[in-house]
């Protein structure tokens, strides 16, 4: 993170740590102390993951073993030769899934569903997009609810569109607040 502050930096880390204790707290409570969060700074930050990304095109079960290998056990995604070691001893087949992440067509399907996320306005992950349609209205019907919500920490607007919030409304006056994150009033 080198492209922030040291005082950023020291925060976002310490969020992290909150975020993993909360989490953790949140399996125990509901009996599953199994599924312990170990999170831990890449020492390689940013990493290069469009390789990565085409490997969960072919094989989309890897995403949790990928997302371990990086963020618990430190390792470079970013080397290739890394990457395939990761992949095999989850006991896939390392050289088939390098090859077909490493073909034009998934190559493409990155490149269409990045430029997607772009013209969507998503900027990160974790981003929430909340469609709704009416009881007995088939796969007809959806429709978009609120804006993008991004981030772990935005989790309660996610739950609070699921629950019927159309994501627009306001408590002020109109023209005195953004109606929602991507249309605003000038103020």
């Amino acid at each position: 993170m080198a492209a922030v502050s040291e005082a950023k930096r020291k925060y976002t880390q310490l969020d992290h740590v909150d975020w993993c204790r909360w989490w953790n707290d949140i399996n125990h409570q509901n009996g599953r102390p199994d599924k312990n969060i170990d999170f831990y700074w890449a020492d390689i930050f940013p990493i290069r993951t469009p390789t990565v990304l085409r490997v969960v095109l072919v094989e989309p079960r890897l995403v949790d073993i990928l997302f371990r290998a990086c963020w618990e056990q430190n390792k470079d995604m970013s080397s290739d030769d890394i990457l395939r070691s990761v992949i095999a001893e989850a006991g896939y087949d390392a050289n088939r899934i390098m090859i077909q992440a490493n073909s034009s067509e998934i190559k493409q399907n990155l490149r269409a569903r990045t430029k997607e996320a772009k013209d969507t306005g998503i900027c990160g992950v974790p981003s929430y997009r909340v469609f709704r349609r009416k009881i007995g209205s088939g796969d007809k019907g959806w429709r978009l609810t609120g804006d993008i919500v991004w981030g772990q920490d935005e989790t309660a607007v996610v739950e609070d569109l699921i629950s019927g919030w159309d994501g627009q409304s306001s408590a002020s006056e109109p023209g005195e607040v953004p109606h929602s994150r991507t249309s605003s009033t000038k103020l």
